[in-house]
């Protein structure tokens, strides 16, 4: 019997391409933001915590959310700490 641990479930491909999470990685790769071979979960992690304004207006951006003036200005102002 193996001591090794068993994983009780694996992404297909086709899940792995569809996930939001490499869908960002591709876009930061495109935009050019920074170079994170996708899906590498980790080097993501930790490119968004060394860069974290960055990070959240690239986040609102590929999401293309819709961002008032005024919490723009809060994300600059809590990121700026």
């Amino acid at each position: 019997m193996s001591s090794e641990p068993h994983a009780l479930w694996a992404p297909s491909r086709v899940h792995i391409e569809d996930c939001n999470l490499t869908k960002f990685a591709a876009y930061l790769n495109r935009m050019g933001i920074v170079s994170i071979s996708p899906p590498n979960y980790e080097a993501l992690h930790k490119w968004s915590v060394q860069n974290i304004p960055q990070f959240w207006f690239s986040l609102l951006d590929f999401t293309e959310a819709i961002v008032l003036p005024a919490i723009a200005k809060l994300v600059v102002y809590i990121c700026a700490e």
